[in-house]
């Protein structure tokens, strides 16, 4: 017998409450509303703890009843109407359809009609817009083709080249603003030598030289 999952009810003769009992040979510590009890067993109170709450929950609550109740009615009434209407069904046809699949059961139901005019509508205004999104993202070139200055400027490339050019460069009048001149970065020989080994890695970087 498993000590730890066995409860004894015990009525007190003065008040006539219910007590539950439980016994505890291994530690004197239980959590609230537990409370150890006094025992003149010698024995037992060598061994373990015995503890002891009162049982306030002896009755029955007829809510609860009433609430099973309504759930049980409750899923069976949606069970009927799924069943008659045939949601799932419909729903399993339209990701068929979607998939380039065949539908398993025919159009003979209202409900199938019209979740299936709708899906079909929605189908038809989203899926251009998802597929023009997706050649979009396809066909993005990963570089683009930079002829001039203006191509770097319209790309937002960080630009790196021999002070020397600074002032061609500027004469062009295309990075005018503080913001703007936060993507020419000059600098000597070791850092265009370092700059032409990460234009390789990354798209965003230009190397002009002298």
């Amino acid at each position: 017998m498993d000590l730890l999952t066995s409860f004894y009810l015990c009525r007190e003769s003065d008040s006539g409450d219910l007590i539950i009992y439980n016994y505890n040979p291994f530690i004197n510590y239980a959590p609230y509303p537990w409370r150890s009890t006094e025992t003149t067993s010698q024995e037992m109170a060598g061994e373990g703890t015995l503890f002891h709450q009162h049982f306030n929950n002896d009755s029955f609550a007829e809510t609860v009843k009433k609430g099973y109740l309504k759930a049980l009615a409750s899923v069976t009434i949606c069970t009927v109407i799924h069943n008659y209407f045939a949601f799932g069904v419909s729903l399993l046809d339209v990701f068929s359809l979607i998939f380039n699949m065949g539908i398993m059961t025919p159009l003979d139901r209202l409900s199938m009609r019209i979740v299936f005019v709708i899906a079909s509508f929605f189908i038809f205004l989203a899926s251009s817009a998802v597929q023009s999104k997706i050649s979009a993202l396809l066909a993005r070139p990963s570089r683009y083709s930079i002829d001039t200055l203006q191509n770097l400027f319209d790309h937002r490339y960080h630009v790196f080249y021999y002070p020397d050019l600074h002032q061609d460069i500027s004469d062009q009048n295309i990075w005018v603003t503080d913001d703007d001149k936060k993507f020419l970065h000059p600098c000597e020989y070791p850092e265009l030598f370092k700059c032409t080994k990460n234009a390789g890695k990354n798209s965003t970087i230009a190397c002009i030289y002298k």
